[in-house]
């Protein structure tokens, strides 16, 4: 264990780049190994009246993994064990391995890949218990729907295993019922895939200024029953610039472009690009590109150099707002959009990731994932040294205001943010009160709680929640 006098070891372990919410220090850190130092710590913090409190090999946007000065936080990054099964087509990993090392592992032992995240530093058991997007999606589901099986150490110390076949209900709420409510997941055993032959991947760059003809063009690609589930795309706006990054992955016929994508980004009557970059490459260049911005200081050039891209990012002010919309604006809606969207883009940045494919192959109530038949999912970033009033003012009045015009109901729990008072209904929806039966079974003393836990039963308790 490390306290608060253990200073070298605890402010290691204690270390928080988002300033946002202040300095926490925790009680103490166990640095976990295995289930049953998890087991332990759960049966004295039940039994001392402390609150226990999870954290994966990754981050996450607010500080819900630190708890308060009242919390034993047990780090999980030791527990980071990856084995595959070609057999079966499954892969079993520890709750504390990163993306990028999952991502290596799986490609040196046979040319695997998995559905993860985008972000190379993002925890495997945040990331999957909360959804989880990534290039993949279109073509394998989320994250969360490719889990097999979990291990998780209940609010009495007991080894659960779940699956279909046992313990199904919290099989359900564990895809997609977000992290730290039900209990500490100590394993996962996901669905494991054969890697794409080749990638066809480019970046597309426009002005700003060309907003309202690029929105035209991009819902009606989006909306299009023409484009196939190995086609996707992500942008990103900021200052004056969108840049549209397009990938087609292709898993057969790897000597060649099987699909022409200047064609069909004309056929969707795009703006002309300022510049763009198209290429045809295997997949690790292909992930090393992707992962590139998150090592500025090093030049990617294998996959062995991803266990060097260090998880703690300079510490600053970030703050996040999430969406998802599934609306076809009109061209005059396009034009609002535009005139609500200039004033931020100064102050933060908007990322659209592309929904569809296999994640509307899930109903919404199959899994506790309720965010299905969506053309996209916004997030809105403000980064800054400290905090800024007029990122903060510009953010929440393009948020407010789109509610209307973008018709979002609903925003994605991996995206945390803890300034929204109805995240419970935005996160869950029509599927939060199965949550809260189940939470109620397996933690009626609400011992795994933070600031946007699910509650019992007894919804006094979720606000309560030192």
């Amino acid at each position: 264990m490390a306290f608060k006098d253990d200073t070298d070891v605890y402010n290691a372990l204690n270390y928080q780049w988002n300033k946002w919410g202040g300095h926490i220090e925790p009680m103490a850190y166990v640095v976990a190994k295995t289930n049953s130092d998890i087991r332990i710590a759960t049966i004295c913090c039940k039994l001392l009246n402390f609150r226990i409190v999870a954290r994966g090999g990754g981050h996450s946007f607010d500080k819900r993994c630190f708890g308060d000065s009242r919390s034993l936080i047990v780090d999980m990054s030791a527990m980071n064990e990856i084995s595959i099964d070609p057999s079966r087509m499954h892969w079993d990993v520890g709750a504390g391995a990163e993306t990028a090392v999952i991502t290596e592992t799986l490609w040196n032992e046979g040319e695997y890949v998995a559905a993860l995240g985008v972000c190379p530093t993002v925890g495997v058991t945040g990331l999957a218990l909360g959804g989880g997007f990534g290039y993949f999606t279109r073509i394998f589901g989320l994250s969360s729907d490719n889990l097999v099986e979990l291990q998780m150490i209940d609010a009495n110390g007991n080894l659960q295993i779940i699956n279909e076949s046992t313990n199904d209900d919290l099989f359900w709420a564990l895809r997609g019922g977000g992290g730290g409510s039900f209990g500490i997941v100590t394993k996962l055993k996901f669905r494991l895939y054969k890697a794409p032959k080749s990638v066809t991947f480019g970046n597309y760059f426009y002005h700003f200024d060309d907003f309202q003809q690029f929105y035209q063009a991009y819902q009606s690609l989006l909306s299009s029953p023409s484009i196939r589930n190995n086609f996707g795309l992500l942008l990103k706006m900021q200052h004056d610039i969108i840049e549209m990054e397009v990938y087609v992955m292709q898993f057969e016929n790897a000597d060649t472009m099987s699909v022409d994508i200047d064609q069909i980004l004309g056929s969707f009557s795009f703006p002309k690009a300022i510049k763009s970059t198209l290429k045809l490459m295997s997949y690790p260049d292909f992930y090393l590109k992707t992962v590139q911005p998150y090592s500025p200081m090093t030049k990617l050039t294998t996959l062995s150099q991803l266990k060097e891209i260090d998880r703690h990012f300079p510490a600053a002010w970030m703050e996040s707002k999430s969406m998802f919309v599934n609306k076809l604006l009109s061209r005059e809606e396009i034009s609002e959009l535009y005139a609500l969207m200039k004033p931020m883009l100064p102050y933060a940045t908007l990322f659209f990731e592309h929904n569809g494919g296999a994640i509307d192959e899930h109903s919404r109530t199959e899994t506790a994932f309720v965010h299905r038949n969506n053309l996209y999912s916004l997030q809105l970033d403000t980064l800054f040294v400290d905090f800024n009033y007029t990122a903060n003012s510009a953010v929440n009045a393009f948020y407010d205001a789109s509610k209307r015009l973008l018709n979002h109901q609903e925003s994605y729990q991996n995206y945390v943010d803890p300034t929204m008072v109805d995240y419970l209904q935005r996160y869950y929806g029509e599927n939060l009160e199965r949550l809260i039966k189940i939470k109620t079974k397996y933690d009626p003393e609400n011992l795994f709680r933070h600031q946007q836990s699910i509650p019992t039963a007894d919804r006094s308790v979720s606000v309560l929640y030192m």
